[in-house]
């Protein structure tokens, strides 16, 4: 495992899950049928942490992410927790290629969709979503609002520490780098990483789309969403663009 790999998960373990697992997946579940379990399709899936709770709760599905770290991390999680849930590694634009069936839910949240390279892959993935939903089914997807990151002019995250596997901190630092001219910004991250009096560095950056509700709304109607609503968080809260640094969107067709 990289190094950069080892900081990943090392942050996904510094997320307080519970709390918000507890927020997330009562709004996931409201969208799965009620008289039996559900079959759900997680893009970008990371350490499976949505999955796999899902499966506690009797419902099944597959989670596919780029990342062989995650994937093995999230299996990890499944096997530990008894679910039979299934993880894949597989970039969601050449999600296809692995995957036949059709889901009631399709899920893309903690803005991994906006970590695509281009708004036309956006679509691709969201027209790929569509043909693996069932009648009736929905996707949800989860992205920062730049209209008010952009408006507000908001750089930095909150400063976020954590442990490698081997006992040392780590000291999470993520900002943007906004590009004046063009609909993107760039995510750089940091972790310090140290015990006692030695202490180092571990960069990293991505680019980053600047997503806002147009946007999103319009990606989904040329791939055949029609019924889009838009959210403020994962309560059911109205959604003001101008407000609400976070989107959750819920789209069927």
């Amino acid at each position: 495992m990289s190094s950069f790999d080892r900081l990943a998960i090392a942050y996904d373990n510094a997320i307080d899950w519970e709390s918000r697992l507890s927020r997330e997946i009562p709004f996931i579940e409201s969208y799965l049928p009620r008289d039996r379990p559900g079959n759900v399709l997680d893009l970008a899936c990371g350490s499976g942490r949505h999955l796999v709770r899902l499966g506690e709760i009797n419902h099944n599905g597959l989670g596919i992410d780029h990342s062989s770290d995650m994937i093995r991390a999230a299996r990890a999680l499944a096997m530990k927790r008894g679910v039979d849930v299934l993880f894949e590694i597989k970039d969601m634009r050449d999600l296809e290629s692995v995957v036949s069936d059709t889901f009631d839910t399709v899920l893309c949240v903690g803005n991994s969709l906006a970590q695509l390279p281009t708004l036309e892959d956006v679509r691709q993935v969201l027209s790929i979503a569509a043909r693996r939903l069932r009648s009736g089914g929905h996707i949800i997807l989860q992205t920062l609002n730049f209209e008010e990151i952009r408006r507000s002019g908001f750089r930095f995250f909150p400063l976020r520490e954590g442990r490698l596997e081997d006992g040392r901190t780590v000291l999470f630092v993520r900002f943007f780098e906004h590009d004046p001219d063009r609909p993107m910004s760039t995510l750089v991250m940091a972790g310090l990483v140290g015990s006692n009096v030695e202490w180092s560095a571990i960069t990293s950056t991505q680019q980053v789309l600047n997503l806002d509700m147009p946007i999103l709304k319009g990606a989904l109607n040329v791939v055949g969403f029609s019924d889009i609503r838009f959210f403020g968080n994962y309560d059911w809260s109205e959604f003001n663009p101008e407000k609400h640094r976070s989107m959750v969107c819920v789209a069927s067709h």
